[in-house]
């Protein structure tokens, strides 16, 4: 969970570097799309085994969702920043600063 938090701040913190547009982004709908992962239900304490093992397993695919989800979305960033800062290295170079 730290993890995820911690990227979203990151993607918050990058994106307030693009500059303005009309709408106030540069992202369809203004927002980046929210990972399509969905948390099990938990079995009570006093659940089957398989009921148990059986959440385990849906634990194991939530997780890989949200670490594809957090992969993704670090390599948009990436490639955010790539453009943010050839947009800035062409700006410079046409205004004659170093």
């Amino acid at each position: 969970m730290r993890l995820l938090l911690a990227l979203l701040v990151g993607v918050c913190l990058l994106l307030a570097q693009l500059p303005a547009h009309a709408e106030g982004s540069l992202l369809p709908n203004g927002e980046y799309p929210e990972a399509d992962c969905r948390s099990p239900l938990r079995p009570l304490a006093g659940d089957r085994h398989s009921e148990w093992m059986h959440y385990r397993n849906e634990m194991l695919r939530y997780r890989a969702c949200v670490e594809a989800y957090v992969r993704t979305a670090r390599e948009d960033m990436q490639r955010i920043q790539r453009q943010v800062d050839r947009a800035v290295r062409d700006y410079n170079r046409e205004a004659g600063m170093p």
